[in-house]
């Protein structure tokens, strides 16, 4: 398991309701961005790095259960949008991007 996967993993283990506490501690509003580079469910004899699998198909759907459940995702036009609108971030906006560069 590489650095970064023991990362999120653990990352994972903290309650929602402590990031959330420590955001409002904060008093500003913040853009969550979640960025990937592939979700695969490795094969055997996966010739490439094992970083180059940002989830597995599972992770991803779970990743998604609690996106939906806890931020509004929102695109790079909406942002652009609401901040003309209101002069600052979403509440609970988040954005999910890929880096598709290996294509």
């Amino acid at each position: 398991m590489s650095k970064r996967h023991m990362l999120g993993s653990v990352l994972g283990l903290i309650p929602f309701g402590v990031n959330r506490a420590l955001r409002k501690f904060h008093r500003g509003r913040f853009l969550t961005v979640l960025t990937y580079h592939r979700v695969l469910d490795k094969p055997d004899g996966f010739p490439f790095d094992d970083d180059l699998i940002s989830a597995s198909t599972s992770q991803f759907r779970r990743q998604l259960e609690f996106v939906t459940k806890h931020y509004d995702v929102i695109d790079f036009p909406m942002l652009r949008g609401y901040m003309q609108k209101h002069g600052q971030l979403p509440p609970r906006g988040l954005i999910l991007t890929f880096d598709d560069g290996y294509i």
